[in-house]
């Protein structure tokens, strides 16, 4: 009986270990990066719909910014990052 209780534990070591995600923690998500461009249009709808000077929204500068917050969303690796470059690119309003 003591043996078939040591079965059991060996087997359910083996299943948790298979069960873990063993990727480098350099790797980068893919469904981070979709989750960020969601979260980046989102950022545009919501400027588009509630900024008190919309013809803003038409310049270059507004265009190009968005642009770059996009590309931080397909490329960065964690959250924090993202939040970090966010904040960069608008500390100037």
């Amino acid at each position: 009986m003591k043996q078939l209780g040591t079965i059991f534990a060996v087997l359910y070591i083996i299943l948790l270990l298979y069960s873990c995600d063993f990727q480098p923690s350099d790797k980068k998500d893919k469904n981070l990066n979709q989750d960020l461009k969601v979260v980046s249009d989102s950022i545009s709808m919501l400027m588009s719909k509630y900024l008190y000077n919309s013809t803003e929204l038409s310049t270059y500068e507004y265009l190009a910014l968005e642009k770059k917050v996009m590309g931080l969303a397909k490329t960065v690796q964690t959250k924090q990052e993202f939040i970090n470059g966010f904040n960069e690119l608008w500390k100037d309003g």
